[in-house]
């Protein structure tokens, strides 16, 4: 999901350093973050697109046709 980073903290994909106040991609069930440079981040935002929805209501349908992430 698409959220607010609620305190400093680092790109699991870039390495980038991420910083308060900056909108970044969050798996809730890995707990990884990412930030817009990544290309997790990116795709996320190009499959809400796509699919005509909403970024939450995307993560929300995502997680229920792909159980595996719950794994990761």
């Amino acid at each position: 999901m698409f959220i607010s980073a609620k305190f400093n903290s680092i790109c699991n994909e870039t390495g980038r350093s991420i910083k308060k106040g900056e909108m970044i991609y969050w798996i809730r069930s890995t707990k990884k973050v990412y930030c817009k440079d990544s290309n997790t981040y990116k795709q996320a935002i190009e499959c809400g697109l796509f699919l005509g929805i909403g970024i939450d209501q995307f993560d929300r349908e995502f997680r229920l046709f792909n159980p595996l992430l719950y794994f990761v």
